[in-house]
């Protein structure tokens, strides 16, 4: 195949392109890039102008900071906010640095390939606060009373500008540079409130991001002390169950205001907890697993005795958890693991891709049913969010996933609610029962296929050379375009299956083999590249 490239400079280059082309019509433009912007420890965020397939492979070249940082995997194929899942440890904060995107991110509408580039990547994440100390000169059994001076110090994840700062109520001016130390003494008032000491800041980093932290602090003296308040103590057991060796619970403890240097204790099944942040102090998380010979327990547990102790030694009131729904079992064998629905897919989608949130208490292989899939096969502790293979236009209502854990136990059955695809010009395939329908149409087809070989002396025709392929096929296509892409294919020997006109496995399997013999980006479904090689003969 002959592939030419043109380069176009200049006002009247461009406008010249649309003369000869026809391409006034911006319903035919490919995709462009709104932004790249870092908007986690380990997430980019690329925002398209138009929804446009995509994958890992497409984005290359990470310099600066996240040099040494690769795209794992992306979430959001189908749409125009696209999430790369970054590699290795957290981005630092106020990382600075450049993405390649390369030329096969496809437009969903229009099948038009983005032309690829390179991009700032702009951070996005707020600064925080990672360690605050205050002190106080005071000396009569009350933390910071009428006339005691406090000395406040703290320290930031990056370098920023404090734009305001307040200490009961006043406005300071705190001294330091860049992420700290900054400190500032404020003497107290005869009408400030002894014992406890507001605070708050306002501050920026050079992205412009903003950000705000407030503390109220006390001191450990005797008198009108305050120690630190728990908010709210959660849980990731959202559904009731039995845990057994080896399962998992995770908590999730927040106070009222951060507490960068806090210690929190608390118990489950008996078992003392350690717990850790990784926050400044926003909250705190345990992880409680089950061991051999823990005591068994028939009744749903709580977390119980936790407290939270401030960096003064001030103690909280005791709490616990109440969403904790599980019993113990460490006498009988290992169960499978548990998963459970985060979030479905919506009810209606335009894109042939939409993905689904589940969460899982242990790491295992996924299995789908019911005319779902995905290249996604394994899950992790925690969340997970899957990206379905492309879809026909139908509504789905049969749809599964399950896992099998390392140990061969496979999890409860999840059944992915009904929703229904609604991609302009795509293929349409009436409803997921549809899923029955094309497999009764694909064995009528084989069965006429065989017909004809027995009527040709046992012979197949080859395709014609001649035929052109104008439609989008992916994993769940059927039609006169999947029959002749596999007869196709089945000639360059590709293809082994029997010719259904069905795109399943075995055919999407035969066209990552086309794709990577004619040096086309391998994605398994038939796009405009892959198209313009089957319509040339290649």
């Amino acid at each position: 195949m002959v592939r030419r490239f043109f380069t176009l400079t200049g006002i009247g280059a461009i406008t010249l392109a649309v003369g000869v082309f026809g391409l006034a019509s911006s319903a035919f433009a490919a995709a462009t890039v709104e932004s790249v912007q870092l908007t986690g420890p380990d997430a980019i965020t690329v925002i398209y102008s138009q929804p446009v397939y995509t994958s890992p492979g497409d984005y290359s070249d990470l310099t600066g900071s996240y040099s040494g940082y690769s795209v794992t995997s992306v979430t959001g194929s189908g749409t125009s906010d696209v999430v790369l899942n970054l590699s290795g440890s957290p981005v630092p904060a106020g990382a600075t640095g450049y993405l390649t995107i390369g030329t096969n991110v496809e437009d969903v509408s229009d099948s038009q390939y983005f032309p690829g580039g390179v991009w700032n990547i702009v951070d996005a994440v707020p600064p925080s606060i990672t360690s605050f100390s205050m002190s106080s000169t005071g000396s009569g059994g009350t933390f910071a009373g009428t006339y005691d001076t406090v000395t406040i110090e703290f320290n930031f994840n990056e370098a920023v500008t404090v734009q305001s700062m307040t200490v009961a109520g006043h406005p300071v001016s705190p001294g330091g540079g860049g992420a700290g130390p900054y400190t500032v003494s404020y003497t107290m008032q005869s009408e400030d409130a002894a014992g406890s000491v507001p605070v708050t800041v306002n501050f920026s980093d050079a992205s412009g991001n903003q950000g705000h932290a407030a503390f109220s602090f006390g001191g450990s003296g005797a008198g009108t002390a305050n120690g630190p308040v728990i908010a709210s103590i959660a849980s990731n057991a959202n559904s009731p169950g039995v845990l057994d060796i080896g399962n998992s619970i995770t908590f999730t403890l927040t106070p009222s205001v951060e507490e960068p240097n806090g210690h929190v204790t608390g118990y489950y099944n008996g078992v003392p907890l350690s717990w850790g942040t990784a926050n400044g102090g926003i909250n705190y998380t345990a992880t409680y697993v089950v061991a051999s010979g823990e005591a068994n327990q028939s009744v749903p547990l709580q977390l119980t005795g936790v407290t939270m102790t401030d960096q003064y030694g001030n103690v909280s009131a005791p709490a616990s958890g109440s969403d904790v729904q599980k019993t113990i079992n460490t006498a009988g064998t290992q169960s499978g693991p548990e998963i459970t629905q985060i979030t479905p897919v919506a009810s209606t989608v335009t894109t042939a891709t939409p993905s689904y949130t589940f969460f899982s208490n242990e790491a295992g292989s996924v299995e789908y049913g019911g005319g779902c899939t995905s290249s996604m096969t394994t899950a992790s502790t925690g969340e997970n969010t899957v990206t379905f293979n492309a879809l026909s236009n139908g509504t789905y209502s049969s749809c599964t996933i399950a896992l099998i854990d390392g140990s061969g136990q496979m999890s409860n059955t999840l059944g992915v609610p009904s929703f229904t695809v609604a991609v302009a010009g795509g293929t349409t395939t009436g409803t997921a029962s549809s899923t029955i329908t094309m497999e009764i149409q694909a064995l009528q087809a084989q069965l006429a296929h065989l017909e004809t070989q027995a009527t040709s002396g046992g012979t197949t025709t080859s395709p014609a050379s001649s035929y052109q392929f104008n439609n989008f096929l992916g994993v769940g296509s059927s039609g006169a375009d999947v029959t002749a892409l596999q007869q196709r294919l089945t000639a360059d020997e590709l293809y082994t299956g029997p010719i259904t006109g069905y795109y399943g496995t075995l055919t999407e399997a035969a066209v990552e083999k086309y794709q990577a013999a004619h040096d086309i980006d391998v994605k398994g479904y038939v796009g405009p590249g892959t198209r313009a090689a089957l319509n040339e003969g290649e």
